[in-house]
Parts: C-alpha cells; sequence; structure tokens
C-alpha cells in the first residue's frame, strides 16, 4: 500500500488524481471482485515517472526527498525519526559550495558539475545538525569519518562503503536506493 500511496507523489501526479487514486484503492480492498484495471497495480508509467523523479538532477528540492531518505533508513534497519531541522537534517556529501583547491574540483571539474550532482538522491544523507555543520565542506576522507560515527543508519553505511566520492559513488549509490525502494514495494524489473 505505501507503494500505492507514495509512487504518484514520486511520479509528480497533482494531487487531486493522487487523492482520487488513493480512493480507488480503499474501495478496491472492500470490493471483492476486481475490474479490468486493477487500482491496486502500479502501472509501468507511473512506475516510469516516480523512478525519473527519484534520478532527478534536483532530487533534493523535492517534497518528497525528507521521507524518501526516512524510508530508505527504515529499510536500512533504523528509522531515523521525522525531518524536522532541529534533530536531522539533509546532509549533501558533495558540498553544494566546495572551497577552491580542494579535491572536490578533481572530481567534479565545473560549477555547473557540481550543480549535476550535487541534489541528487545518491549525494543525499541524514545527519544531526551539529554534525552536519561539523562535516561541512570539509574533504571526504575527513567527511567519511563523520558519516561512520553518525548516528544514522544512512550515514553510516554510505561511510562504511565508499571509498572516494565522486560522479561515478552517486550514481551507483542512486541506483542501489532507487533498487532499494523498488524491492520494498515489490516493482523490481
Amino acid at each position: 500500500l505505501e507503494g500505492l500511496v507514495g509512487m504518484p507523489r514520486l511520479a509528480g501526479i497533482d494531487p487531486p488524481v493522487q487523492r482520487r487514486r488513493i480512493i480507488e484503492v480503499v474501495n478496491a480492498l472492500d470490493e471483492p471482485a476486481r475490474e479490468a484495471a486493477d487500482p491496486l497495480e502500479i502501472e509501468d508509467v507511473l512506475k516510469r515517472a516516480a523512478i525519473e523523479n527519484l534520478r532527478a538532477q534536483n532530487f533534493c528540492n523535492k517534497s518528497h526527498a525528507a521521507p524518501v531518505l526516512r524510508r530508505l533508513s527504515v529499510l536500512m534497519g533504523r528509522d531515523s525519526g521525522a525531518f524536522d531541522k532541529k534533530n536531522v537534517t539533509i546532509e549533501h556529501m558533495l558540498p553544494k559550495n566546495p572551497e577552491k583547491n580542494r579535491h572536490w574540483w578533481s572530481a567534479f571539474l565545473s560549477k555547473s558539475d557540481v550543480k549535476a550532482h550535487v541534489n541528487r538522491l545518491g549525494n543525499l544523507t541524514f545527519l544531526t545538525p551539529t554534525d552536519n555543520q561539523l562535516a561541512a565542506n570539509k574533504e571526504w576522507p575527513e567527511k567519511r569519518r563523520i558519516l561512520q560515527n553518525s548516528a544514522f543508519v544512512l550515514s553510516q553505511e554510505v561511510g562504511r562503503s565508499a571509498e572516494d566520492w565522486n560522479r561515478d559513488a552517486i550514481a551507483a549509490r542512486t541506483e542501489a536506493l532507487i533498487a532499494m525502494l523498488l524491492r520494498d514495494w515489490e516493482l523490481e524489473d
């Protein structure tokens, strides 16, 4: 049911259409015989749109970014709690504005290259506000230690697994996180 409700939101479907869909799902749960178009089935077009939004260059700016990260945390074994900015913040592992003369510029060759990757799902995690400020624009080895010692499973996982942080790491983590969601929603290809 979570996929049935969450997928239209991820796909960017208009709220009135989302409400109508939820009503169809609730009604279908009450009806023993289903019509030809099963309201409990997630259509391929909806799935493709949701995946496209999960892969979006501006994923962090979408209203569903924090709930998706929270769901991923749950799937990894520990709920992060509500995103409230007092206890839980979104950390960009590739900083939004890397300082000049830093290693980041060897992995990301221009401001537009940074912009193309900084807000992607694979570049995001949760940290406490204190840890987020501590991590700031630090180089990856320093930031990685902060992530490893974080209270958030999403951060611990990436801190343990990623030796380096670059375009390929962001792309691979984006796809791995999407696959995790699709498995949970039983929507694997």
